[in-house]
């Protein structure tokens, strides 16, 4: 009898764990423990609803397998994270194919994406709703999905990165940020790739630095230290809209960013970017003149498509 028990928990352990793990159930207990206690409360909510429903799903072929392959994506903070990206996948493809073949039209492309998110998130559509709502469950939210999608495009660079580039911009909401990785796939990988090569130059967080320093909001942009005695481009944000200082130059030019896929303070970033490559110094950070010119190459031919 005793035997007949040890056999069925070790049955049935072999069943969750392999669960727990591929839906980073241990790895975001982890992170939970580490946050304050209201973040916490927030936070075990989503852990609880997201457990309870995986179970309901539990994949019981695994007890017949010798080996079971698990893909790991690192620094993941939600359960479910992978699987939620697979959905988030899914769900651009198929629009993605729809739109190429000129079925829908962007405004489509937008509306069916919500629909099918609401239908298909791992999360239910209640919590999905209470995470849009809320930053600071969005941030985890968000980062999850740079993390996969950042392993899925082998691009060399922190999420924490890439979140700061995607979420400064303080007119966009979480939706549209949400809404304009999605929409503009391929072409969000070629400005990461463009960031990726430049930070292998630079360094990632020098550059980091320098994009936010290079982006001052303040209400009067007439009273402004723009700091615009140097070599780089500053984008203001004030009330009444965005403004740009061109390097070592007072004049101001007015940005619009009307359009909900134009994200100002990256292409802000880009710019300044290619500005800071042009400097001496980073010769030094190559090993052979052909790298050098690789690289550059590479940088300018991106940022130049259309």
């Amino acid at each position: 009898m005793k035997a007949t028990t040890v056999r069925f928990y070790e049955t049935y352990f072999i069943l969750l764990f392999p669960h727990l793990e591929r839906y980073n159930f241990f790895d975001s207990y982890q992170f939970i423990r580490k946050q304050d206690e209201n973040e916490q409360e927030l936070l075990k909510g989503i852990w609880d609803t997201s457990l309870t429903s995986s179970l309901k799903n539990i994949d019981e072929n695994v007890m017949n397998l010798d080996n079971v392959e698990i893909s790991l994506v690192f620094d993941l903070r939600l359960p479910c994270a992978t699987i939620e990206y697979t959905v988030i996948r899914s769900i651009c493809k198929i629009l993605s194919k729809q739109q190429s073949e000129n079925d829908i039209t962007v405004e489509d492309f937008e509306q069916r994406l919500w629909l099918k998110l609401n239908d298909k998130t791992t999360y239910g559509k209640k919590l999905i709703h209470k995470i849009f709502e809320n930053n600071k469950l969005f941030e985890h939210y968000f980062n999850d999905l740079l993390c996969s999608f950042l392993s899925e495009n082998n691009i060399q660079l922190t999420s924490n990165f890439v979140f700061k580039i995607i979420c400064t911009n303080p007119t966009r909401s979480n939706k549209t940020r949400f809404q304009s990785l999605l929409t503009n796939w391929a072409e969000i990988i070629q400005i990461f790739r463009i960031f990726e090569l430049g930070a292998s130059l630079i360094g990632e967080d020098s550059l980091l630095k320098t994009f936010m320093k290079q982006f001052i909001e303040i209400d009067d942009q007439y009273h402004v230290d723009a700091n615009n005695k140097n070599d780089l481009y500053t984008l203001i944000l004030f009330k009444e809209g965005f403004a740009q200082f061109e390097p070592g130059n007072d004049e101001r030019h007015l940005k619009s960013n009307s359009n909900d896929n134009r994200d100002l303070f990256i292409e802000n970033c880009l710019m300044n970017l290619l500005k800071k490559l042009q400097k001496p110094k980073y010769v030094r950070n190559v090993e052979s003149p052909k790298q050098l010119i690789t690289k550059y190459d590479l940088i300018y031919h991106d940022s130049l498509k259309d």
